[in-house]
C-alpha cells in the first residue's frame, strides 16, 4: 500500500494550536478521520506532519476540515509527497519525534503531546493499530533506537506498577490517564473522554490502594462520585496504558 507525507501549516507560520487543550483536541480530530490509516505524526508549533497509508487526497481534505475549527490560525490545504521507500520512512520516523528539538519546544520530546511516541510506546489510545502499521512497513526498526533518539533508557517500557502508581499519587494518576486520551487537561464535566479518562483514573487509584477521598479531591467530585467510578468497568488496554503514562514520564524526567 502507498505511502504519503503529509504536512499542513499554518498561514503566516502562526501558531497553530497554542494550547494543550487545542492540542489534545486536534489530535482527537485526526484520529477520528484518519486514525486507521496514520502510521506517524508530529505536531509543531505551526505545522503538522503526518505519515498514513492510502490514497492520500480524500484524507487531507477530511483532516483539514476536521482540523480548522479547532486552530488557531488559518490552516492551509496539505502538502502531499510520496514515502519513496523504507530508507525514507525510517528517516521521517527519526524526524518527527525530533520536531520538539528541532523547534525548541519546552518539553521533553518523549512528552509532548504533538509526538506520536506515546502511541507507539502504548501510553495512549488514541491511535491504536498505528505501531503495528508502522511495524509492517519497516520491519527491521525497533523502538529502541526511537528510545536513545530521544534520550532515553532502550530498555522496554514496563507500565508502573501498585506502588510506583500509589507514589504518584492521586492527581498524577489523573493527568495521566487525560494525557492517555488525549483528554482535558481539564477533566471536568460531561464530554465522553473526560468521563473515561476519570473511570480510569480512578480505577487505578483503587487498584493501588490509594483512598477514595484523595481521587475525590484530585477530581473535584463528590467522594461517592470518585467510588462510583471507581466500580465502573473500563478497557484494560486504558488502564496499561495509563501505567505506561506514568512509566513513560518517570523515565523522562530520570533523563534516561
Amino acid at each position: 500500500m502507498p505511502l504519503s507525507h503529509l504536512t499542513w501549516s499554518a498561514r503566516g507560520r502562526l501558531a497553530l494550536f497554542p494550547s494543550e487543550e487545542l492540542r489534545r483536541a486536534a489530535l482527537r480530530s485526526l484520529s477520528r478521520v484518519a486514525g486507521a490509516q496514520v502510521l506517524l505524526f508530529g505536531l509543531a508549533d505551526d505545522h503538522l506532519h503526518v505519515v498514513v497509508e492510502g490514497a492520500p487526497g480524500p484524507l487531507a481534505r477530511a483532516v483539514l476540515l476536521a482540523l480548522r475549527p479547532r486552530a488557531a490560525s488559518v490552516l492551509d490545504p496539505a502538502h502531499v509527497r510520496p514515502v519513496e521507500d523504507r530508507s525514507h520512512l525510517g528517516w521521517l520516523v527519526g524526524s518527527l519525534l525530533g520536531q520538539p528539538d528541532k523547534h525548541g519546544l519546552p518539553v521533553h520530546p518523549a512528552l509532548w503531546t504533538g509526538s506520536c511516541f506515546p502511541d507507539l510506546v502504548g501510553a495512549r489510545r488514541l491511535f491504536p493499530g498505528m505501531a503495528g502499521r508502522l511495524a509492517a512497513q519497516l520491519p527491521r526498526y525497533r523502538l529502541r533506537q526511537a528510545c536513545q533518539d530521544l534520550g532515553l533508557s532502550p530498555d522496554p517500557l514496563q507500565p508502573a506498577d501498585d506502588d510506583a502508581a500509589r507514589a504518584a499519587g492521586s492527581s498524577r494518576i489523573l493527568a495521566a490517564a487525560g494525557a492517555a486520551l488525549a483528554a482535558g487537561p481539564d477533566l471536568s464535566g460531561k464530554a465522553a473522554e473526560r468521563v473515561l479518562a476519570r473511570k480510569a483514573a480512578a480505577i487505578v487509584a483503587a487498584q493501588c490502594g490509594i483512598h477514595p477521598a484523595e481521587v475525590a479531591w484530585a477530581m473535584g467530585q463528590p467522594l461517592r462520585s470518585a467510588r462510583r467510578l471507581a466500580g465502573d468497568a473500563v478497557d484494560p488496554a486504558l488502564l496499561q496504558a495509563v501505567r505506561l503514562r506514568l512509566a513513560l514520564e518517570d523515565r523522562a524526567h530520570r533523563g534516561g
